[in-house]
């Protein structure tokens, strides 16, 4: 896999002969002798954090590679991306060698923040997938569903590196929209139903190097020791940086290390630490999405631990209310209980009155747990 992000106002057509490098990578790793099961790629253009349909790109399914003598979506892109009408500013592209599930990386989550994008070299263990699995749950799926074939229930209808990729997106959102915390926080989480990421993505239990991006900036991961194909390394290439696994470019990933490239230049590095495991206590998952939100807004309430419904008191959650920033109660909303021990309370953005809410912050509170968060409308 690989990643380009310019660090300037220039295009990339400026650098073409770097991202023929690039671009010629990904095809020696397509190939009938090595990731023969296609290959995807998409590029963000600098106006926007969503992808278009038009920005994707990508050849799939066994035995399928580039030069199979099939149309070759690779060579679109790279006219498309080098064009001087065109401006995007990040590239993220894959070689898939598959191992389960259909479809190719990078994997894409629509929010009304953006396009989430991933794409992951490495093999996430069966227990941990599971548990993914399990904490998402099926209204996440029906809000976001599977690129590709993955169905909720069925394990080995998903690519391994999609569930870790909304494992990613869904504690972005737990930690308000911050992707940098929410990453930490991911790698960091030490019991997800009985199972530790945090000793399978730390301690190198799973290979778990990863390419990740919001449409504002390039996300790095790597958590391998391996030599071979796990390595990964990033190159200054003036003006614009680079990131590529096997050869190794002029700085070699650190252990364990989460870094964040800008499109101003700034690369900020963290070595995550393995933390101390927690016992196994209750706990809530407690979120709106879209935040911000134009029209609606919907608000959950979860139980995020097995056979903990009675310690959370999912089953009397009566209510949220809704209140402005100067603390005046706008409005309560009540739910039932969905089978996957989800609630979700749909605000549609009009205060108890029946006017629109006016634009601005507002807090949320459930009745029960007393816990809160904040939501924000924008116009």
């Amino acid at each position: 896999m690989f990643a380009l992000i310019l660090t300037d106002d220039s295009s990339f057509s400026e650098h073409q002969e770097i991202v023929d490098q690039y671009f010629d990578f990904l095809i020696s790793r397509s190939s009938s002798g090595t990731n023969n099961d296609g290959y995807g790629l998409i590029a963000y253009r600098r106006d926007s954090t969503h992808l278009l349909e038009s920005d994707c790109w990508y050849k799939t399914g066994s035995s399928t590679w580039y030069g199979d003598g099939t149309l070759e979506p690779l060579d679109d892109a790279r006219q498309e991306i080098l064009s001087e009408d065109n401006y995007y500013f990040l590239i993220i592209a894959h070689a898939r060698n598959a191992t389960g599930g259909s479809g190719s990386h990078p994997f894409k989550v629509d929010t009304s923040q953006g396009t989430y994008s991933m794409c992951h070299n490495g093999v996430i263990s069966t227990p941990l997938r599971q548990a993914m699995m399990n904490y998402l749950g099926k209204i996440w799926f029906d809000q976001y569903p599977s690129n590709w074939l993955g169905e909720y229930g069925s394990l080995g209808s998903f690519i391994d590196s999609e569930l870790y990729h909304h494992y990613l997106v869904k504690y972005i959102f737990v930690n308000d929209n911050d992707v940098s915390a929410g990453l930490q926080a991911a790698y960091n989480e030490t019991n997800l139903l009985g199972i530790n990421p945090s000793d399978y993505f730390l301690n190198a239990r799973c290979p778990s190097n990863m390419l990740f991006s919001d449409g504002n900036s390039l996300y790095v991961f790597k958590n391998t020791t391996s030599t071979n194909s796990y390595k990964l390394s990033w190159q200054d290439h003036g003006n614009l940086i680079g990131i590529k696994t096997r050869d190794l470019l002029d700085t070699p990933l650190l252990q364990n290390e989460l870094i964040q490239f800008t499109s101003e230049g700034e690369v900020n590095s963290t070595i995550l630490q393995l933390q101390e495991e927690e016992p196994f206590v209750p706990a809530v998952d407690f979120y709106a999405q879209p935040n911000p939100a134009r029209d609606f807004v919907d608000i959950y309430y979860a139980s995020l631990r097995a056979n903990d419904n009675k310690s959370d008191d999912v089953d009397t959650i009566d209510k949220i209310t809704i209140y402005d920033i100067r603390g005046r109660k706008i409005r309560s909303i009540t739910s039932s209980l969905s089978p996957d021990n989800y609630r979700c309370y749909h605000w549609d953005g009009y205060v108890e009155t029946g006017r629109k809410a006016a634009a601005g912050l507002y807090v949320y509170q459930h009745n029960i747990s007393r816990k809160t968060g904040k939501l924000v409308l924008i116009k």
